[in-house]
């Protein structure tokens, strides 16, 4: 990805922002598993990490391999600098952000740079923002430290310093394999000049083999040159007497004159060299004889030095010729069963054993498995066994002195010392009787992960000090190939766990409805192989007190044991469901129901029989939900086999359950505003209907014409005057078919209407919430099917109308607590636009009497005479009555 390319807006919400730390982290996953340098890898994660997160600079700072410099590796943006840097090096013993964060070994936060205890060079700006400072730590090896500035003060969250701490480990992991690899390399160009170095052509004709434990010797005897294991002419001599002696000594021997010189190797006499005279005349030994002796005792013993130094050469070059094409071929594989090949192959063929194994030692440490045997055929070529052995380390008191004291071992069948079982086991275990038994351990970052196992069938194999250190240079490479190997592996989990987990999010995120949310969820974790997975939120009473959880998602791989959706589980009965509402707040795992103790503290005995006896669960993995500080559920995975969570496992589950939680609330958040403004338009409707109006009976009808828009079932609009003016209006057929006498009667004088109104406060009421035979509708002529009922009151502030409206649903507690707001807002309306109507009225009665006023005025005053008065006053009133009819 083109670092240059993309444009992030640093200021988006929580949610967005963990999408990009999620796809940040998943670019640099596949930049670690490139084959890019490790510059380029850093330097690219640098760009990334400002072009996501939008922060303005970021610095590398690499220890010197002194260990008492620190000095700039790689920057990228525009940050300040502090005043103790001296170009782009200063010691790891002054005072700055950088050398402290190394020197303490810990994570160090600046909130304001312009407030803080260090200083910066001025950039001409004024010095702000806020910066954290991070060790490059692989293990207990510090590396460097990284340094990341953002522009505005307070610029880092806890999360963004958490995700800042996990990146510097991914980056630390990265620098320190690379210089792994520097070393191997090296170690193999190394090992290539020495090879070039004591390659002397072929030593095979000169080599010079001495026999164990057995003399050798030449005897010339005029007729030839015999090779013999001792002279038996010269049996008689005392070489510890003779390695006393100066020089050569003249002895007689069975009648002959006896010429001995020692042979002397390093101030050593290592063997003799005689002659004997055997002419009938018997003479003197001269000078020049013994001279001449002496000259060719020291050339011997050169020639022997000579010889030991050839054969040595040869066995070091053959070592170094075998540990090299292990190297090599080590370094040319990740895979772990090819490496164990590698191992089991070069460690047969050098010690010419007739089996060798890797044997590794499973996660609970009870026994040892096969993961590669390699033996011979008949014909003595290597073969792969597939045969899979296990080792219970209970019956094998040596494998457990192994676990205890991880050491070389090497045992031979005639050992009169040998333990009678590991006697029973070489002679029994295999289908020929073993004499040898080797056993080196294979330790990978201090900890024993398995064994190497080496056999010879058919005559005791004692080792040599070469054989042994070879072998074990050989397990030297193949530990760190382990290491590297596990370490990818580790690397391409996270890689694929990330991928996932942001695969997830954005399903999350584009999630429609809650139970696609759900089933997000449900779906993630079932992958696994678990056996039940539920979601569980809080339900809280008035005081804000958790009295429950509540099911609001389950499956299970067996239908019979699935729980419906809505079981609830009280803290009265459990109090695991209250477990997560004090620290600590990491998740709850048990391993093992089946046994009492070793639970974790927040594991209650009643659920964990219930969790074993009705669910028949073995394991559980309980994670909270928390949004922000607060409890909001729990997601719940539970397994019917021995099951051992790992790290990863932990960690997807944990993350699983929190991105669940913030798409749940997300969700809640956006239909909540969805209502409000569906709400919003619907009032603004009414409103605008009810403007249009003008008499009681509009307003009336547009009020009943949204009963069904505003979620009710029914509804009914009572109004009054508190006089005798009564107007009603419903939508439940059957109550039209009741006259307004009674209707009023019913609604007006003794219902819930009349209570609403004595009371002027809203009637709320729900059958589920009272006893059948208590219900007040239960009588109420044509509601006998009304669950919900909400009764709620309005009065003119400017005439005397008043009023109640009733809203009617046949679901029990079908009204929200926002509906039931929406409503009274509905009857605010509802009377405002009746006191516009009756105002209206009142005043086109006024203005119909002004009228007819001036009009018998005006008649009055043109009239002649007494029959012109009496024709007026007839004529208007015949009109009154007429408009009043109408």
């Amino acid at each position: 990805m083109n670092s240059g390319s993309l444009t992030i807006n640093a200021t988006n919400g929580a949610p967005d922002k963990q999408v990009r730390q999620l796809a940040l982290f998943q670019e640099i996953n596949q930049l670690v598993a490139s084959n890019n340098s490790t510059e380029y890898i850093v330097q690219q994660s640098l760009n990334l990490m400002l072009d996501y997160l939008g922060y303005c600079a970021a610095q590398v700072y690499q220890l010197s391999t002194g260990g008492d410099d620190l000095w700039l590796y790689l920057e990228v943006g525009a940050g300040h600098k502090p005043v103790t840097q001296t170009g782009d090096i200063f010691s790891i013993d002054e005072t700055n952000i950088i050398s402290d964060s190394a020197r303490q070994a810990e994570l160090i936060y600046i909130s304001n740079i312009n407030t803080g205890p260090y200083s910066y060079y001025d950039s001409g700006d004024g010095v702000a923002g806020s910066e954290v400072a991070v060790p490059l730590r692989f293990g207990g090896e510090l590396l460097g430290v990284l340094r990341v500035q953002a522009v505005n003060p307070n610029g880092f969250s806890p999360n963004d310093i958490n995700y800042i701490s996990g990146l510097t480990n991914l980056l630390a992991t990265t620098i320190r394999n690379q210089r792994k690899i520097n070393q191997l390399e090296d170690s193999i160009q190394e090992i290539k000049t020495l090879y070039k170095l004591q390659y002397l052509g072929n030593l095979e004709q000169q080599q010079m083999r001495v026999e164990q434990a057995q003399p050798i010797g030449y005897e010339y005897i005029r007729t030839g040159i015999n090779k013999t294991t001792g002279v038996d002419d010269f049996s008689d001599l005392n070489l510890p007497e003779i390695d006393n002696q100066a020089g050569i000594t003249i002895r007689q021997s069975n009648g002959n004159k006896e010429l001995v010189a020692p042979i002397r190797l390093h101030n050593e006499t290592i063997g003799v060299l005689g002659l004997q005279d055997l002419a009938d005349d018997s003479a003197e030994w001269t000078a020049d004889d013994i001279s001449l002796l002496e000259e060719v005792s020291s050339q011997v013993a050169l020639a022997i030095e000579n010889s030991r130094l050839l054969q040595q050469t040869k066995e070091q070059t053959n070592e170094l010729s075998i540990l090299f094409e292990a190297t090599r071929q080590l370094t040319e594989t990740i895979d772990l069963q090819q490496i164990f090949h590698i191992l089991t192959s070069q460690t047969i063929s050098y010690l010419n054993a007739e089996r060798c194994s890797v044997l590794l030692l499973n996660d609970a440490r009870t026994h040892f498995e096969t993961a590669v045997t390699q033996g011979r055929d008949e014909k003595n070529n290597l073969i792969t066994l597939t045969d899979v052995h296990l080792v219970a380390l209970e019956s094998s008191p040596a494998l457990q002195r192994m676990i205890r004291n991880p050491s070389r071992v090497v045992v031979h069948a005639d050992d009169a010392e040998i333990e009678p079982a590991l006697k029973e086991h070489l002679l029994n275990k295999h289908d020929t009787a073993v004499q040898t038994l080797a056993r080196f351990p294979l330790i990978v970052r201090s900890k024993l992960i398995g064994l190497l196992e080496v056999v010879h069938f058919h005559q005791p194999h004692y080792y040599t000090s070469n054989e042994l250190q070879l072998t074990q240079a050989i397990i030297s490479q193949v530990t760190v190939a382990i290491e590297n190997a596990q370490l990818f592996q580790q690397t391409q989990s996270a890689l694929e766990d990330t991928q996932k987990l942001y695969n997830i999010s954005r399903k999350l995120v584009e999630s429609t409805s809650v139970d696609e949310i759900f089933e997000i969820v449900l779906d993630s974790a079932k992958s696994y192989n678990v056996d039940r997975v539920s979601i569980s939120l809080i339900d809280r009473g008035p005081d804000g007190s958790i009295e429950s959880t509540t099911i609001v998602a389950s499956w299970d791989r067996d239908p019979d044991k699935q729980l419906p959706v809505g079981t609830r589980f009280y803290t009265q009965h459990f109090s695991l469901v209250n477990a997560f509402a004090n620290p600590p707040f990491h998740p709850l795992i048990s391993n093992d129901l089946t046994r009492a103790h070793d639970q974790d503290p927040r594991m209650d005995e009643a659920f964990r029989q219930y969790a074993l006896k009705t669910l028949e669960a073995v394991t559980l993995f309980s994670a909270p939900m928390f949004l922000g500080t607060e409890y909001k559920g729990v997601l719940s995975i539970y397994t019917r086999q021995p099951h051992t969570y790992s790290n990863q496992e932990i960690r997807l589950y944990q993350t699983l359950a929190d991105q669940a939680i913030i798409a749940i609330e997300n969700y809640g958040l956006l239909q909540t505003t969805r209502q409000e403004r569906d709400r919003a338009s619907l009032l603004y409707q009414l409103g605008q209907a009810l403007g249009n109006t003008t008499s009681v009976g509009e307003v009336q009808n547009v009020v009943m014409s949204f009963i069904p828009k505003i979620g009710a079932t029914d509804g009914e609009l009572y109004i009054t005057d508190g006089t005798d003016f009564v107007s009603l209006a419903s939508t439940v057929m059957e109550r039209n078919k009741l006259t307004p006498e009674r209707l009023a009667t019913i609604g007006l004088s003794h219902s819930h209407e009349a209570l609403a109104l004595t009371t002027e406060e809203l009637v709320v009421l729900a059958k589920p919430d009272l006893p059948p035979e208590d219900w007040p509708l239960a009588e109420t002529d044509n509601l006998g099917n009304v669950q919900t009922l909400v009764c709620v009151p309005f009065f003119s502030q400017r005439s005397t109308l008043q009023g109640v409206l009733s809203l009617y649903h046949t679901q029990p507690d079908a009204f929200t607590a926002e509906q039931i707001a929406m409503f009274e807002s509905v009857a605010i309306q509802t009377a405002a636009s009746l006191e516009n109507a009756w105002l209206l009225r009142q005043t086109n009665i006024v203005l119909h009497e002004t009228e007819l006023l001036y009009n018998i005025t005006r008649g009055f005053n043109s009239a002649k005479n007494t029959d012109d008065l009496l024709n007026v006053i007839a004529r208007n009133l015949v009109d009154t009555e007429i408009d009043s009819m109408a």
